[in-house]
């Protein structure tokens, strides 16, 4: 009995320092407000979602694929991931831009960093994820 709690307790333990990756959120998850701005929800709070053209239609803001992203600021508690975002034309007409604050430093998690970099062509925005 007391084998199967300890390891119980173990895997508890280990479940809850596991760090989990984070992502860029999905254009599809853009609201645009009645003042015209756009937002999304952020780790701690609505985030305001850079959209040019600023006439942009909500649902053309959430048809956007994303494209990049970039870590700033990476070894200090005011990290922060450039999340960016485009229509997928050759010369994009609509493209969108935000800021993910992450509170703590940061590192890319997985193949497509290049250094503090990241880009996908296909809008997987788990290609980009960063813990």
């Amino acid at each position: 009995m007391l084998k199967k709690l300890t390891a119980g307790a173990l895997i508890a333990l280990a479940l809850s320092t596991t760090a989990y990756a984070a992502t860029c959120p999905s254009a599809s998850s853009f609201t645009k407000k009645n003042d015209g701005t756009f937002k999304v929800s952020g780790p701690t709070k609505e985030l305001t979602v850079d959209v040019d053209p600023a006439s942009t239609s909500e649902s053309a803001a959430q048809a956007l694929k994303f494209t990049a992203a970039r870590i700033k600021d990476k070894d200090s508690n005011d990290a922060r991931v450039v999340c960016q975002y485009e229509d997928g034309k050759m010369k994009p007409d609509v493209a969108a831009s935000l800021v993910w604050p992450t509170g703590k430093p940061t590192a890319g998690d997985g193949g497509n960093w290049q250094g503090d970099d990241c880009a996908t062509k296909d809008g997987d925005v788990q290609k980009c994820a960063f813990k």
